[in-house]
């Protein structure tokens, strides 16, 4: 073994540190571009606007604030996003890359498998920013030059036409609809001048998205605010911000609100005078859960259950109906037969499901399909408008935006959800 001289062991130190400084400020960098993209969404979303009176035309909230369409604002961090996804789906082994080296293009033109890679098979879709940007046909295509022949058929697809929520502007299709952007504080007087003080989050991936995404909210913090105070470093690293979404290791790291990691931070530095909970009941499954949580709330004033169930129960109305929302309307019309409240509690909202995005495997399409969605919310929308509960239809929110596994939608497609419900919950007088 050869013997260092004090020079040459200097050198190697040296050397080392000055790598590991390297790695270390790299990786500081990284870091501080996810927290000022997360900023900007903070700036974005959290921005409190002005209240304006909103138009007599728009009295249904529901209808009025979820029909419109999303507007690029920042198209310079359109790349950055890019950089995210490309990046998890690497990591989930989705795939590599976004469109193929022979310009085939579509659902079912299925992109290289990655090695050792369990996720299912999906589709490859053009380059928007090369010259051929768009797909002749969305099942089985090819990239073919910007013209309408190509772009703008009943089965072509545009990527130029998909961008990131993040880096948008939701407007609505009214724009004599006006609505509030409401930020932590002004969150929370909302929900403490309502009508509400529990309310429940209750179904599958959307809904505890949904829940993460109120969080994050009121603790006017997209970064580390659904954060719960006995997280591993694991889970600290994966769980920030827009990536709170991606992981299933960031799943269940909060499940109520009063497991916050940073209370200090909720309702602009006070205590809420609210409870929000979440609970999984995603399937036939949690059936009796889900009716043993309407019965502890029979007769409780303020508590609220807002309930999105669909893929878990393949988008089969039935199913909702029979299993979850007429048993506990049963239970709720039992409870009172022999009462006269003003108000029946719990009150129950229902929540519909997303669309598919480009990157949904085919394999999932015998259930979970732009078609099947569609009549079932269809139905939902007939069955709950007969009994008069509110139903939030927030499929246009998917409409051009990308999904991150083509199922599920990040941090600026469920903070729009949250501010369209406490813009409802707003318009309701206690």
């Amino acid at each position: 073994m050869p013997v260092w001289t004090s020079k040459q062991r200097g050198f190697v130190v040296l050397m080392v540190i000055s790598v590991a400084v390297y790695l270390y400020i790299n990786r500081q960098n990284e870091h501080q571009q996810l927290l000022s993209t997360a900023g900007s969404a903070k700036v974005l979303f959290f921005e409190s606007h002005r209240n304006r009176k909103i138009h007599s035309c728009c009295d249904n909230i529901l209808t009025n604030l979820t029909k419109g369409k999303w507007v690029l604002t920042s198209p310079k961090k359109e790349a950055f996003h890019d950089e995210i996804l490309l990046s998890y789906w690497r990591q989930r082994g989705i795939q590599k890359k976004q469109w193929r080296e022979d310009h085939q293009c579509g659902y079912y033109r299925y992109q290289p498998k990655m090695e050792n890679s369990k996720w299912p098979s999906v589709g490859s879709w053009c380059n928007p920013h090369g010259d051929k940007p768009c797909c002749t046909n969305k099942w089985s295509g090819l990239c073919r030059p910007a013209d309408a022949t190509f772009c703008s058929c009943k089965e072509c697809i545009d990527s130029r036409d998909y961008h990131h929520a993040e880096t948008c502007s939701w407007r609505t299709a009214d724009e004599r609809c006006s609505w509030t952007n409401y930020t932590a504080s002004s969150a929370c007087d909302v929900i403490e001048d309502s009508p509400y003080n529990d309310i429940y989050f209750v179904g599958d991936s959307f809904m505890r998205n949904m829940f993460l995404t109120m969080i994050m909210l009121l603790s006017d913090d997209p970064v580390r605010g659904a954060w719960n105070r006995s997280m591993t470093a694991k889970t600290r690293n994966l769980c920030i911000s827009g990536q709170m979404y991606f992981w299933k290791e960031c799943r269940s790291i909060l499940k109520s609100i009063n497991q916050v990691y940073n209370k200090h931070a909720l309702c602009g530095g006070r205590a809420p005078k609210f409870n929000v909970t979440m609970k999984p009941f995603y399937n036939l499954k949690f059936k009796s859960d889900f009716l043993h949580l309407v019965e502890s709330l029979l007769g409780k004033r303020g508590s609220l259950i807002i309930i999105g169930v669909g893929f878990h129960i393949q988008c089969s109305a039935d199913v909702a109906i029979n299993n979850f929302l007429k048993p506990a309307e049963s239970l709720i019309r039992e409870y009172y037969q022999h009462k006269f409240p003003v108000e029946r509690w719990p009150h129950i909202y229902f929540v519909a499901p997303m669309p598919i995005g480009l990157l949904k495997a085919p394999v999932y399409f015998s259930l979970q399909n732009e078609q099947k969605i569609d009549e079932y919310t269809t139905k939902m929308q007939t069955y709950c408008k007969q009994h008069r509960i509110p139903l939030f239809d927030f499929r246009s929110l998917g409409k051009f935006i990308h999904s991150f596994d083509g199922t599920h939608y990040g941090l600026g497609v469920n903070l729009i959800k949250v501010q369209v419900l406490l813009n409802y919950i707003h318009s309701l007088k206690r």
